[in-house]
């Protein structure tokens, strides 16, 4: 699927929207070929950094409940 400008901000909505109700899946971003030409996109690159800190914060607290259930 190639995303078009047609598409891009649709697409761009769907993914923000996703990161915010914590679908932190950064990996997915990276490697989805469809994705790639939003890749440099300022808008896309927001919404990866917002999936990566949501991504950190999440494997921050799986270690803390690691280590509380140890």
């Amino acid at each position: 699927m190639a995303c078009g400008e047609a598409v891009a901000a649709p697409v761009l909505r769907m993914m923000k929207r996703a990161v915010e109700q914590n679908y932190c899946a950064v990996e997915a971003l990276d490697r989805i070929p469809g994705l790639a030409p939003l890749r440099s996109k300022p808008e896309f690159q927001q919404i990866r950094a917002q999936a990566q800190r949501c991504h950190e914060a999440f494997e921050a607290h799986r270690a803390q409940v690691d280590r509380a259930a140890r």
